[in-house]
């Protein structure tokens, strides 16, 4: 929604003219019709329900906080139809750019670092975290005779007081943050963070204001994660030698990743800060120019301005805001003067024209030749980044915004043709990348393929290729790239590809979903995805609220369906699975949970007639059948999933057949499924894929070991594991296992697919005889770390059954008659290796 100048606001307000339009919100300077004041409008244009909630989150909080270093909301109003926030108009630029603009002394950074603090000490004393602070979303007002910092933004905080509206809070959507300055226990969950997290952000703005540099700069989105959970930063006085203790204290105290380590309040921090001064030592004397030359460079705007993504430049002219509109921070201005040449040569080219050819011909050179000076001259007026070409910034397509994964491989498998086929095929390369966002979503091999085809054909000079060139980099395993991660990840494209890489590490996944979502939220796919995330890591309730959102925005959306689906088949409630899938079409995931769902309740669907569906219907009926206790059916169908398919569509299917193994202690079992895992690794893949499949064959090779005893098949996996990309995580699987196996543990805290290693290390907890393997049974059989269908589903069982041995051996008849009970509700079958085990339970029960 637009409002032109002269628009009448709740009949007091007269907007003057456009500040900038953000994801959710365009910000006006409007004009108090009776007061003739002035002031910044901040209203939405996506209005769904959590999205209002969420600018009316950010009005109480702000309006509640009436602080010199906060900046005020001072009314809410109604924007035909849509709710504004009237805040007061701050007459400078945001932090970042006045620090990058304009050189300071090392007083000056002090007072406007206490400024910050005592802004951020007042809302945590009202009992608010920021959770996204940031240079930009601090502004630096011209007021009078001097420069005051205000902390602004606080659509991502978090009320820690009432308890109902943190929830609230939470479901919405509202605790994210921008991930360079994230705390690491914010990147792994932001939804229980504390003041520390707000510590960490400050000492990272800070660290920035001082230096001029990064905190936590990296190659690449990977690195950034890795340095801020490691505390690696270059030393303060390395880059600022002139830096005071003081300073360099209370930074990097601010920045170390144990929670319990850092500073633990903005309290100390100021203290620290300021030595004992507190909001005295924020006063200065700012020089007249100086004051002046800020003031300049926030010129309220009479009429329309350039668009921005950026919401946090209420009151400044300047829309960019660094660190949130990351391509348009390194523009650089094209001269006036360059233009005119080319200007007079277009109108001295059509008077000439005039007079030979007339007037019809003559407008359509003009046209032509404009159409030169826009878009081929060598003097244009485009956009430059340092250190590269000239590009023009495409918008993504609006199937990718909106997470519909299924219409781009519709879209783009039929216009590419299939993969090698041409070779020029990816020298545009956002098409292939799309469809490979696609695929990624379908777990489909060939998306691998696309990756590499568009880093190495992509030949056309623009931001595209330079993403191809990262997400190629990242899939071998390698780093490409020098720019910045948040250059690359300004297009939502990257972070979709990225997010679904599943050999990089989940939290540091989660975590670039969180941060796109702080600036993009009206991304449907990053929700999307960030909903199969939670849903991995055993947040089901989260995962729903977030598919939930995706669905009341989109009805029809069809991934976002077929996962609801999956979760509904995790709950155990098969009828509405298969509801669901029916309205997700032969989207595969869809097919997938179709075929299980179908196994286990209402009756078996057809499968489709094209081979991905097929290995995702036979995979699925094989998940059910196994988890019901047909392991001669779960075989049977495994075959059929993979017969006559080409070796690139088996992978999903290749590891079923492993996890059965693993799951059912076959030895044999385990070897043919490491053979087939290796055998797809030798396909045309990426690197990293390549790696994490072997990775998994070293992993069943070692379980293989662990149970036979087999020393040398042991280090071989191990070795294996710590010479590949990603096998770090793998290796401390492994070392769970092994603890587990020796009888001194009770195995892996967490699993990497599903709860099958949860298993392991029960089973061989209980075989040992350690005493805590009846509670980690009880969590197994129980608890949510397991779903209700498939391999999961046949791991519950066997936990109950275990549990009930161990408490029918204590006397506790009750609780084995439980266990019984809950074992047969799951297992109708009898070919579970566990069903011997139940009878022998039932025979002792019956004999007491």
């Amino acid at each position: 929604m637009e409002f032109p100048a002269g628009t009448r606001i709740d009949g007091r307000y007269e907007v003057q003219g456009a500040l900038g339009r953000g994801a959710m919100a365009n910000v006006y300077v409007v004009r108090h019709v009776q007061l003739g004041s002035l002031h910044a409008l901040k209203v939405l244009h996506l209005p769904t329900q959590a999205i209002r909630e969420r600018l009316l989150l950010e009005g109480r909080i702000q309006s509640a906080l009436r602080h010199r270093n906060v900046v005020a909301v001072t009314d809410v109003v109604d924007a035909e139809g849509s709710p504004g926030l009237i805040m007061d108009l701050v007459r400078g630029p945001p932090l970042d750019r006045l620090a990058r603009e304009v050189p300071l002394s090392l007083d000056q950074l002090g007072a406007l670092g206490t400024h910050i603090l005592l802004g951020v000490q007042a809302a945590h004393r009202a009992g608010h975290v920021h959770r996204d602070l940031k240079p930009a979303n601090v502004l630096v007002d011209a007021v009078e005779a001097e420069l005051v910092a205000k902390v602004t933004d606080f659509g991502l905080a978090k009320l820690l007081l009432p308890e109902e509206q943190s929830a609230t809070a939470t479901r919405t959507g509202t605790t994210l943050g921008t991930p360079a300055y994230m705390s690491p226990e914010q990147l792994r969950d932001a939804r229980n963070v504390d003041e520390r997290a707000d510590v960490f952000s400050l000492g990272a703005l800070l660290y920035e204001l001082v230096t001029g540099a990064r905190a936590f700069p990296g190659d690449d989105v990977m690195a950034v994660f890795d340095a801020i959970r490691t505390g690696t930063i270059r030393p303060v006085r390395e880059l600022r030698p002139d830096a005071s203790a003081a300073m360099v204290r209370v930074i990097e105290a601010a920045l170390l990743p144990d929670r319990d380590a850092r500073t633990a309040s903005v309290d100390q921090m100021l203290e620290g800060w300021t030595a004992g001064r507190g909001a005295e030592a924020g006063r200065y004397d700012w020089p007249a120019e100086l004051i002046t030359q800020v003031a300049a460079m926030a010129t309220v705007p009479t009429g329309p301005v350039s668009r921005s993504t950026s919401e946090s430049t209420w009151g400044g002219a300047s829309v960019a805001t660094p660190g949130v509109v990351r391509w348009e921070e390194s523009v650089a201005p094209v001269a006036p003067g360059r233009r005119v040449p080319r200007l007079l040569l277009v109108a001295f080219t059509a008077l000439v024209v005039s007079f030979v050819v007339g007037v019809a011909l003559t407008s359509a050179v003009v046209a032509l030749l404009a159409m030169g000076w826009l878009q081929f001259g060598d003097d244009a007026p485009v956009a430059e980044i340092p250190g590269s070409v000239p590009y023009a910034r495409a918008e993504p397509a609006q199937a990718l915004v909106d997470g519909r994964f299924d219409l781009l491989v519709a879209k783009w498998e039929a216009a590419l043709g299939p993969l090698g086929s041409r070779d020029d095929q990816c020298l545009d390369p956002r098409p292939c990348l799309e469809l490979a966002a696609g695929l990624l979503w379908s777990q489909d091999a060939h998306a691998w393929g696309w990756i590499e085809l568009a880093a190495d054909q992509a030949q056309r000079p623009s931001p595209d290729r330079r993403l191809a060139d990262h997400l190629g980099a990242v899939v071998r395993g390698s780093v490409g790239l020098d720019d910045p991660p948040d250059r690359i990840l300004d297009d939502p494209l990257t972070a979709l590809v990225l997010a679904q890489v599943p050999a990089l590490d989940p939290d540091a996944r989660t975590g670039l979903l969180r941060s796109l979502l702080a600036d993009r939220p009206e991304l449907l796919g990053a929700q999307l995805l960030l909903a199969r995330l939670e849903r991995d890591a055993g947040r089901a309730t989260t995962s729903g609220e977030l598919l939930d959102a995706v669905l009341q925005a989109q009805s029809d959306h069809a991934p976002a369906l077929a996962l609801r689906a999956e979760l509904a088949l995790y709950g155990g409630d098969p009828d509405e699975a298969l509801a669901l899938a029916g309205r997700a079409g032969l989207e595969p995931l869809a097919v997938r949970v179709g075929g299980a769902a179908g196994r286990m309740g209402p009756g078996l669907v057809g499968p489709p007639t094209d081979a991905r569906g097929r290995v995702a219907y036979h995979a699925g009926v094989a998940e059910a059948a196994y988890g019901s206790g047909f392991v001669s059916e779960a075989r049977e169908e495994l075959v059929r999933a993979t017969t006559g398919v080409a070796p690139l569509d088996r992978q999903s299917a290749a590891w079923l057949q492993g996890q059965l193994a693993l799951a059912q202690a076959e030895p044999a079992g385990l070897d043919e499924a490491a053979r087939e895992l290796r055998a797809l690794a030798a396909e045309p893949l990426s690197t990293l894929e390549s790696a994490r499949l072997v990775n998994r064959a070293d992993l069943l090779d070692a379980v293989r070991a662990l149970a036979s005893g087999d020393r040398e098949l042991l280090e071989r996996a191990r070795t294996g594991l710590g010479s590949r990309p990603t096998g770090a995580r793998w290796l401390g699987v492994l070392a769970a296992l092994e603890q587990a196996r020796a009888g001194g543990g009770t195995g892996p805290v967490g699993s990497l697919d599903g709860c099958v290693f949860r298993l392991l290390g029960a089973r061989w907890a209980h075989d040992a005889g350690v005493p805590g393997a009846e509670s980690a049974l009880f969590e197994l059989a129980a608890g949510d770390h397991c779903a209700r269908y498939g391999v999961d589903r046949a791991a519950r069982a066997e936990a109950w059954v275990r549990w009930a041995e161990l408490r029918l051996a204590q006397g506790d008849r009750a609780a084995a008659q439980r266990g019984s009970t809950e074992f047969s509700a799951l297992v109708e079958g009898t070919e579970l290796p566990v069903y011997e085990r139940f009878g022998a339970l039932l025979e002792r029960m019956d004999a007491e």
